[in-house]
């Protein structure tokens, strides 16, 4: 962890150069304070497969996954005046089976897939 002139004379750790820390991840809760994030492999995971401006695009891409079994899900985005419509599969509570069904997704030709938590 690099730090600025000040913030290092902040901690006290100008003469020695370096210092031993530890970093903790903060998210916002739903009340707006935050709060350490308990676990980084644990959550609600999916793995992003499309994102489209046009919605119906989003929902035949949702439709063949429902079709072959799996969860598939459209949140929508706005950013400025512009709306995506993200398909996301579920993949279950834990980073790791993300991770294999990302990979999975990328073999199958889904060469944009990525793992979100949610």
């Amino acid at each position: 962890l690099d730090l600025s002139y000040a913030s290092a004379k902040k901690l006290g750790i100008i003469r020695k150069g370096t210092a031993k820390v530890r970093i903790t991840a903060m998210a916002p809760s739903q009340n707006g304070i935050y709060a350490t994030v308990p676990d980084f492999n644990e959550g609600e995971f999916y793995v992003q497969i499309g994102a489209f401006r046009e919605k119906n695009n989003a929902l035949r891409l949702q439709s063949r996954f429902a079709a072959a079994g799996h969860t598939a899900v459209i949140k929508e985005f706005s950013q400025g005046r512009d709306t995506y419509y993200r398909v996301q599969v579920y993949t279950g509570k834990q980073l790791q089976q993300a991770k294999i069904a990302e990979e999975a997704l990328l073999k199958k030709g889904y060469t944009g897939a990525f793992t979100v938590a949610n």
